[in-house]
C-alpha cells in the first residue's frame, strides 16, 4: 500500500547516528517508475558525493562509481522501487559489487515480487495503523489544543478516521483538512462524502487525498496540481517554483500583498495541509525546498494528465518532437543525459503561448543561442538559462517585454548581457552569481523599478553603471553582492545607492578587488565609502571582502539588530572590530578570515556589566589571522557565553583558549603547544579535530584531562609526533570515536592506553606509515564495535 510509511521508516534507518557510525557510505536515492542504468548511476555518484555528477556516457560513469565503493563499507536506500526486470537489476547489482564485506542494499517497494526478484534477505511487511494510532496522528493535526476537541467533533472524527483503514498518509492529510473547520455540519459533509465509494480499482488515488484536494481553495487546486510538472521525488525549490506560478498566471500581487509572498503563503499552507513533505529549511525556519510523496504527485498528475506531460528522451534530436506546440506554456528540461550532448535548439521554435522556459544545469548542450526561442516567444516571463555555457544574451531577449524571472546564474562562459536591458521594464529578478566572464553589468540598470532580487551589481564607472544606479532599486531583497567598489567616485555617489532604504535585503556582500596597491589617502576614502554603504537595520548576512581600510564603519553597531551573520575577509589593515559589534543583539555566527593586523575579537575591557560581548554568539572562525593573540583582550568568564563551536587556523600567536563554558565541538588547524595545553580548560568538549603541526614530537602533558564529555577526538597531520603519553586518555569515559591519521613518525600505542574507556565504539588509524603496534589493552574495548588500520 502507498503512504504507508516505507520510505519514512527507510529514514529513520538511515538517519539513526549508530547507522552511520557503522557504515563508511550512506547513499539514498529515489527509483520511482523508472529503473534507467544511466540515471540511477549518476544519482548513485551524486547523493555518496553530495555534489552534481556530470552527464558522462555510462561506461565512465559505472568506473567512477565502483572507484567511489571501492574498500568501503557502504548502505544503499533504493526508495519506491517498480522494476520486475530481473536483468536490469542483475546489471546493476554488477556495478555495486565492489564494496567491502557488510554493505547492504534496502530497498521499499509495494510489491512483494519486486523485493523477490531482488534477491531480498529479510522482507518487513510494514502493517496498517491501527485505528487508536490513527485517531492519534489526525487529531494531532485536526485539533491545535484540548479545547477544541468537542465530543460532537471528536465522533465524526474518528468515522472519518475508520475510512481511511490506518494509513497514515491519509490520517495526516485529513488532520490538516480538518483543523480549518470549526462547525459539526462541515465535519459531517467531509464524514459522508461520496469520495469515500468510489471503487478502488476507478483509481489509484486514495479517496482520502481526493477529499483534501476538492476542499482546497481554487488558487490552491491550480497551485498544487501545477506541481504534476515536476518528476517524481524531485526536490522542489519554493522560490524557483512561486516564480513559475507567477509566470504561469496562477498567482499575481493583490493590494498590500505581492505575488511573491502570496506564493509563500501558498506554499506554506500546502505543506500544512500533507501536499507537500521533506521541507528543508534555512537558519531562520523559513521553507526553503520540500517533495511531494508519490501518491499526492499521482494524485496531480491524475487530474492534469490532459495538460501536463513528464517524457523522457535520450536522443540528440528531443528539441524537434515539440518543436511546434502552439499551446505549450511551460518547457522544463532536466537531467540531460551524454546522449544529448550533440543536441542543439532548432533554428525555428514556434512556441507562441510559452510562459516559462527551464533548461538550468544543461551545460553538456552546446547552446550557443536562444535566438529563435525569444523571437516567437512574446509571452515569456521565466526563463532559466542557469549553469548551461551560452556565452551571449541576445539584443533580441530585450523584446521580451513580459519577463518577469531571468536566471543566468553559474553561466562561467557567459561574457556580456544585452545592452538595453532596460527596457524590461517588468522584470522582478535577475540572478546573474558564478557568471565568472561577466565583468560589467549593461547601462541603467537603474530603470527596472519592479526588481525584487539582483545577486549581482558590478560597478563600473561607465555612464548608467555607477553604484548609484541601485539607489531607484527600492524593493530588492534576497541577496545582494556589489563588487569593485574601488570605482566608486565618492562617498556621496555610494550614498546615492541607498542601501540602507532597502528594508527587504537579507544578505549583504561588499567586495573590493582581490589584488590593488593603495595610498594612503585612497585606504582613508575606502573607509568613506563604506561608511555611504550603510545597509538597512532588517539585515541578516554581513560579508565584507578585500576592504583597505584600517577602520570599520560607525554603522556596525546595536542598531542592526537583525543581523545574524557576519564575514569579513582580507581586511589586511583593520587592527580592531568595532566595539559595538560585541553587542549586537541576534549575532550567532562570526567569520574572521586572512586579517593580519587584528591582535583581539573582543576590544573591550570589564566595566561592570551584566553580560560578555558577544553574548549571542555561537559559532566563530578564525583562519590566518597572523597577528591575533587572544579572544579578548582583558581575559573574564563572561565572554562568549554561548559559543559552542569554535574554528583556528593558522594564529601562530594565538596561546590560550579562556574559559569559555560552552563551548562542545573546538577545531584546531596549525596550533602550537601552548595552544594545545589551554584546551583542558574547556571542561564541556564534546569534539575535538587537531590538525597540521611540523613541530611536536609529544603532546603536552595532561592536555586532555578534564574532557569528561568528550565523545570525538581527531588527530592528523603531526608529522613529528613520536608517542603518545600513557595516560593521555584517562578518565575520558564519554569518549565513544579516536581517529588518529598521517602521523608519520608515530611507531605505536602505549599499554594501557585505552584502559577505562568503557564508550569508546570506533578507533581509526589511517596513514601512519611506521606504526608497528597497537596497545595490549584493547581487551578493556568492551563497548567496541568498528577497528580500521590503513598503514600505507
Amino acid at each position: 500500500m502507498g503512504g504507508i510509511g516505507k520510505t519514512t521508516l527507510a529514514k529513520l534507518v538511515y538517519n539513526d547516528p549508530r547507522v552511520t557510525e557503522h557504515f563508511d557510505m550512506k547513499i539514498w536515492v529515489c527509483v520511482s517508475g523508472d529503473f534507467d542504468m544511466w540515471r540511477l548511476i549518476k544519482a548513485i555518484i551524486e547523493s555518496a558525493s553530495g555534489s552534481a555528477c556530470e552527464a558522462l556516457d555510462i561506461d565512465p560513469l559505472q568506473k567512477r562509481l565502483q572507484n567511489m565503493l571501492e574498500m568501503k563499507k557502504y548502505l544503499l536506500i533504493l526508495d519506491d522501487v517498480w522494476n520486475e526486470d530481473k536483468d536490469k537489476w542483475e546489471r546493476l547489482r554488477n556495478v555495486l559489487a565492489c564494496g567491502l564485506n557488510g554493505s547492504s542494499i534496502v530497498v521499499t517497494t509495494r510489491l512483494q515480487k519486486v523485493a523477490s526478484i531482488m534477491g531480498a534477505t529479510q522482507m518487513h511487511h510494514i502493517c496498517s495503523l491501527s485505528e487508536d494510532e490513527c485517531w492519534l496522528l489526525f487529531s494531532q493535526r485536526a485539533f491545535l489544543n484540548e479545547s477544541e476537541k468537542r465530543p460532537s467533533l471528536v465522533k465524526i472524527g474518528k468515522e472519518i478516521v475508520k475510512k481511511c483503514k490506518g494509513n497514515p498518509l491519509a490520517a495526516k492529510s485529513l488532520g490538516s483538512l480538518m483543523c480549518s473547520k470549526s462547525e459539526e455540519q462541515q465535519w459531517l459533509l467531509v464524514m459522508e462524502s461520496e469520495l469515500w465509494n468510489l471503487p478502488q480499482h476507478e483509481t489509484s488515488i486514495l479517496p482520502a487525498l481526493r477529499l483534501s484536494y476538492h476542499q482546497l481553495t481554487a488558487q490552491l487546486r491550480r497551485c498544487f496540481t501545477f506541481c504534476a510538472i515536476f518528476p517524481k521525488d524531485f526536490e522542489i525549490v519554493k522560490e524557483k517554483l512561486i516564480h513559475l506560478w507567477m509566470a504561469n498566471g496562477l498567482i499575481s500581487s493583490k493590494e498590500n500583498m505581492e505575488a511573491e509572498e502570496m506564493g509563500n503563503e501558498i506554499c506554506n499552507e500546502l505543506y500544512w495541509r500533507s501536499f507537500f513533505q521533506d521541507a528543508k529549511k534555512d537558519e531562520c525556519g523559513n521553507i526553503k525546498s520540500f517533495k511531494m510523496h508519490d501518491l499526492v504527485h499521482d494524485l496531480a498528475q491524475c487530474i492534469m494528465k490532459d495538460e501536463c506531460t513528464v517524457t523522457k528522451s535520450d536522443f540528440p534530436d528531443f528539441f524537434f518532437t515539440f518543436c511546434n506546440g502552439k499551446s505549450l506554456r511551460t518547457l522544463l528540461l532536466m537531467e540531460i543525459s551524454s546522449f544529448m550532448a550533440q543536441a542543439k535548439l532548432p533554428h525555428r521554435l514556434y512556441f507562441p503561448s510559452l510562459r516559462a522556459f527551464d533548461i538550468e544545469d544543461a551545460f553538456i548542450l552546446k547552446l550557443k543561442s536562444i535566438s529563435s526561442l525569444i523571437s516567437n516567444s512574446k509571452h515569456l516571463r521565466y526563463l532559466n538559462l542557469s549553469r548551461t555555457n551560452i556565452r551571449i544574451l541576445p539584443e533580441s531577449i530585450c523584446l521580451l517585454v513580459n519577463l518577469q524571472t531571468l536566471d543566468v546564474s553559474g553561466c562561467y562562459n557567459l561574457e556580456k548581457l544585452p545592452k538595453h536591458m532596460s527596457r524590461l521594464r517588468g522584470l522582478r529578478h535577475f540572478y546573474i552569481e558564478g557568471c565568472h566572464s561577466l565583468n560589467h553589468m549593461p547601462p541603467n540598470i537603474g530603470k527596472l523599478s519592479c526588481l525584487r532580487s539582483l545577486s549581482r551589481f558590478i560597478v563600473d564607472r561607465r555612464r548608467g553603471c555607477d553604484i548609484d544606479e541601485l539607489g531607484s532599486l527600492l524593493k530588492l531583497g534576497g541577496s545582494l553582492r556589489i563588487e569593485h567598489l574601488e570605482k566608486v567616485k565618492s562617498p556621496m555617489e555610494a550614498k546615492k545607492a541607498n542601501l540602507v532604504g532597502k528594508t527587504n535585503l537579507q544578505r549583504l556582500h561588499l567586495r573590493w578587488p582581490d589584488y590593488l596597491n593603495e595610498k594612503g589617502d585612497q585606504k582613508m576614502n575606502h573607509e568613506k565609502i563604506l561608511d555611504a554603504l550603510e545597509p538597512p537595520p532588517t539585515l541578516k548576512d554581513l560579508y565584507i571582502s578585500n576592504f583597505r581600510g584600517g577602520h570599520f564603519p560607525h554603522w556596525l553597531n546595536a542598531n542592526l539588530e537583525n543581523l545574524v551573520s557576519i564575514n569579513f575577509s582580507y581586511c589586511r589593515n583593520c587592527m580592531e572590530l568595532p566595539t559595538a559589534m560585541g553587542k549586537l543583539p541576534s549575532l550567532t555566527s562570526l567569520c574572521l578570515s586572512a586579517m593580519e593586523c587584528l591582535r583581539y575579537v573582543d576590544n573591550e575591557s570589564c566595566d561592570g556589566r551584566l553580560f560578555g560581548g558577544f553574548f549571542r554568539l555561537e559559532t566563530l572562525v578564525i583562519d590566518c589571522l597572523r597577528s591575533l593573540e587572544g579572544l579578548s583582550r582583558v581575559e573574564r568568564s563572561d565572554i562568549f557565553p554561548r559559543l559552542s563551536n569554535l574554528r583556528i587556523v593558522g594564529c601562530p600567536k594565538l596561546t590560550s583558549l579562556h574559559s569559555l563554558r560552552s563551548i562542545e565541538e573546538l577545531y584546531l588547524w596549525g596550533c602550537n603547544e601552548t595552544l594545545l595545553e589551554s584546551v583542558s580548560n574547556l571542561h564541556t568538549l564534546t569534539l575535538l579535530k587537531i590538525f597540521n603541526n611540523d613541530d611536536l614530537a609529544s603532546f603536552p602533558d595532561g592536555f586532555l584531562h578534564n574532557l569528561t564529555a568528550l565523545k570525538s577526538l581527531d588527530i592528523s597531520r603531526f608529522r613529528k609526533l613520536q608517542d603518545l603519553p600513557s595516560d593521555m586518555l584517562i578518565d575520558l569515559t564519554a569518549l565513544e570515536e579516536i581517529s588518529i591519521s598521517r602521523c608519520d613518525m608515530l611507531e605505536w600505542f602505549p599499554t594501557a592506553i585505552f584502559q577505562g574507556l568503557i564508550s569508546l565504539k570506533k578507533i581509526g588509524i589511517e596513514k601512519c606509515r611506521r606504526l608497528k603496534s597497537l596497545s595490549d589493552s584493547f581487551e578493556d574495548l568492551t563497548a567496541l564495535e568498528s577497528l580500521q588500520i590503513q598503514v600505507a
